[in-house]
């Protein structure tokens, strides 16, 4: 599910995820996941082999058009990102958020689609496409997510159902004051669910091999980036 803001007001956009066909094979015996991308081709011998990983933004990595102004699509990345990797050694590709987010500038960090990679780099099944000559290369490929907040955008999750349901009610946790987002509320069982259900959704669904967790501090610290008074212990 893709959101897109029209003259109208919100659209979105639904996909069938689930008719891709992977060329990389998957061992699901040994995963910890049923079904999630833990064991590929070239199978990865943990601390027996060393690990590089670059980290991407699909965005910034190349442009193409006269100008180079343009974005390349996810499979049209594929090509070049996996000459480049292997050229560099690189063993992993750390993609910044690709999850859907309405502000190019957040770089992926202001998510409000959990569940669905921007358009801007093209369609589901060209992410699966470019995921696919990654992992046939070797590659592994690890998705930077972001469980800690998300934007105030009347298309995301703030007042969900016009009412705090995925965050604190009360602002002095519900509410980051530097990157004006929303806090998730991890006491609520709903909440946790959704986010247990997306992490998973990316390795079963994407084949994804990790999960790099952005904005740790924050979801530990409740003082964080807070001035006294502004902040429940």
């Amino acid at each position: 599910l893709d959101s897109k803001a029209g003259e109208s007001g919100i659209a979105s956009i639904v996909c069938d995820v689930s008719k891709y066909q992977w060329q990389s094979s998957i061992d699901t015996t040994t995963s910890p996941l049923p079904g999630s991308a833990t064991i590929f081709q070239g199978n990865c011998k943990g601390f027996a082999e060393p690990i590089s990983i670059y980290e991407l933004h699909l965005g910034s990595f190349r442009r193409k058009g006269e100008e180079q102004t343009d974005f390349l699509t996810y499979d049209e990345h594929a090509a070049e990102l996996v000459r480049y990797l292997k050229e560099m050694k690189f063993t992993h590709v750390e993609f910044m958020p690709v999850a859907t987010h309405p502000f190019y500038g957040s770089w992926g960090y202001q998510v409000t689609n959990y569940f669905s990679p921007t358009s801007r780099y093209g369609s589901p099944a060209q992410l699966m496409m470019l995921i696919d000559s990654l992992h046939a290369a070797g590659i592994k490929v690890i998705m930077d997510w972001v469980p800690a907040h998300f934007p105030v955008n009347v298309e995301g999750l703030a007042l969900f159902n016009q009412s705090p349901l995925y965050e604190y009610a009360d602002p002095r946790r519900g509410f980051h004051p530097e990157w004006n987002t929303c806090v998730f509320d991890y006491s609520r069982g709903e909440v946790r669910s959704f986010l247990l259900s997306n992490a998973m959704f990316w390795c079963q669904m994407y084949r994804v091999d990790g999960l790099r967790v952005d904005a740790v501090a924050s979801m530990i610290f409740y003082h964080y980036c807070r001035k006294e008074g502004e902040w429940l212990p």
